[in-house]
């Protein structure tokens, strides 16, 4: 932190992170941890959700992608754990898991 002599202070900018994703989530409606949202996408970053059959339970494109715990078409998922993947405009592919806990 500098301080000129007017006590004006500039304060350094925080590093932006590329993303952050939560690695558990709880869609059950009380208003907490109910959907999986991946922080720092861009506007034309791909989710893709897998069961552990491998089997695609939900995509989207967007910056504010967010799962809460149903399918694509509308149909609710089970307890378990999901694989992810995340296409970046930049062309990096990003991968992980997250538990949904019902």
């Amino acid at each position: 932190m500098c301080c000129d002599s007017s006590g004006t202070c500039e304060l350094p900018e925080p590093p932006l992170l590329p993303f952050y994703a939560p690695n558990v989530f709880t869609p059950n409606g009380d208003g907490i941890n109910d959907l999986f949202e991946i922080k720092g996408l861009q506007k034309g970053d791909k989710i893709n959700i897998y069961n552990r059959w491998g089997t695609k339970v939900f995509y989207n494109i967007n910056e504010h992608a967010y799962w809460d715990g149903y399918t694509t078409s509308g149909e609710p998922c089970s307890s378990g754990t999901y694989f992810y993947t995340l296409d970046l405009i930049n062309g990096e592919r990003k991968s992980g898991y997250v538990q949904l806990v019902k």
